[in-house]
């Protein structure tokens, strides 16, 4: 009843092909990574899942790739990446987002993000977010002060 498939990476290389989620409750492919890590998921579809289709989050100067993956039909956003410090990065080829209920590709990031051949459509929402995380100097609090682009 939570993710199709979860990863979490630590001083870690994980190198994930051909995965398949199908109906999850929660996340289709929830993958974590960090201190000094670097994750790679090829060749994957995620199909109906209730929330995202595809959830990455990176901090302590780790890396992750996603190359090859379709998402169809999540119940939130299709993609969702979070680059939590400078030290890190994500990269996006190759990967298409179909009807997702939120966006198709959501990007927040304090580090480096690249996108290439990236494809969303028929989003309830944009159809590819990027925007920077902010951190609240009163509270320090995480804040997203994303501007949406389609």
């Amino acid at each position: 009843h939570r993710s199709g498939v979860s990863i979490a990476a630590r001083e870690s290389s994980v190198d994930a092909r051909g995965l398949q989620s199908i109906d999850g409750v929660r996340t289709g492919i929830a993958l974590s990574v960090g201190a000094n890590s670097n994750v790679s998921l090829r060749n994957s579809t995620v199909e109906n899942s209730h929330r995202s289709g595809v959830r990455l989050r990176l901090a302590n100067r780790s890396s992750a790739s996603l190359e090859h993956v379709l998402v169809l039909n999540s119940g939130s956003d299709g993609i969702m990446v979070s680059v939590d410090d400078e030290g890190s990065s994500a990269s996006l080829s190759r990967v298409r987002s179909l009807s997702s209920h939120g966006s198709g590709v959501k990007v927040e990031t304090q580090g480096t993000v690249m996108l290439r051949h990236v494809e969303s459509m028929d989003n309830m929402e944009h159809g590819i977010t990027i925007g920077s995380i902010v951190q609240d100097d009163f509270e320090g609090e995480r804040r997203d002060f994303a501007k949406a682009h389609d």
